[in-house]
């Protein structure tokens, strides 16, 4: 894959690398939209980090899920974002925050692990 840690313009992909690296939120201007080439970059993102970390989990860790990183670091991104910004209009909340369309997912070790989103 290639890194997703270089200079880069996307606001969204600024903001992942900026919390999960540094452990700072820092929003880079107001955006309501991300593009499939942006989210791209953050998945690229968030699979390296997942590679990394996942050697250190102890047992089997769990498969990277695309689908699942792809809505929560949406879901983050614009919970960040009407936080920050507080312009939006309340009726846009259930475009950007809809549930996720899987409704759990079952661990490797036959755990089930329920949606935590209702």
């Amino acid at each position: 894959m290639k890194s997703a840690a270089k200079a880069s313009t996307n606001p969204f992909l600024k903001m992942m690398q900026r919390l999960l690296l540094h452990n700072e939120l820092v929003l880079y201007g107001l955006v309501l939209e991300v593009d499939e080439d942006q989210v791209l970059e953050v998945i690229v993102l968030l699979y390296e980090i997942y590679n990394v970390e996942s050697k250190n989990f102890r047992g089997e860790a769990p498969k990277f899920d695309k689908e699942a990183a792809k809505w929560s670091s949406k879901i983050l991104f614009h919970a960040a974002q009407f936080l920050m910004y507080r312009d939006h209009k309340p009726e846009l909340l259930e475009n950007f925050f809809v549930p996720y369309a899987f409704e759990g997912c079952s661990h490797s070790d036959g755990r089930y692990l329920p949606s935590i989103y209702t």
